[in-house]
């Protein structure tokens, strides 16, 4: 995407999602297509999965993120430069997540490096292969571990 997280961020109020999500949409719908495609789904094989995990934990938080912080369309477009997990070292530092979804090899093999008092769930990479019924029942055993 062409905007950054901090054009959601309200101070008092947080992340705003939903403005986010239509900004997605709206970013998605009008980016060329790559040559030899003749369409492209409202959002990604990605966020659908993301999407319905959500969907399955109830009142639960949840944060989503990246290991990286640059968001590129394919992982093969993000610069040597810019796989820096600083950003992300941080974040799992300062807040301690009970439960850690990894998807896909550089995240799995991020993760497994760190030394975290977090349940580790490392899963094959969201964008293939994953079936709504799939996502979900990953979701709702990530809602079982937080009882």
């Amino acid at each position: 995407m062409q905007s950054g997280f901090w054009d959601f961020w309200q101070p008092g109020v947080g992340f705003d999602k939903q403005s986010w999500m239509q900004a997605y949409m709206t970013e998605r719908a009008q980016r060329p297509l790559k040559p030899g495609r003749t369409r492209r789904k409202k959002i990604s094989n990605t966020r659908t999965v993301i999407e319905s995990i959500i969907g399955e934990l109830g009142p639960n938080d949840c944060l989503e993120t990246n290991i990286y912080a640059k968001a590129t369309e394919e992982y093969t477009d993000l610069e040597q430069a810019d796989r820096a997990t600083a950003s992300f070292d941080y974040l799992l530092e300062t807040i301690k997540p009970q439960i850690l979804i990894a998807h896909g090899k550089d995240a799995v093999a991020h993760v497994k490096g760190k030394s975290v008092d977090a349940h580790i769930l490392d899963r094959s990479h969201f964008g293939r292969g994953w079936s709504q019924d799939s996502a979900r029942e990953l979701g709702r055993t990530v809602r079982q571990l937080l009882k």
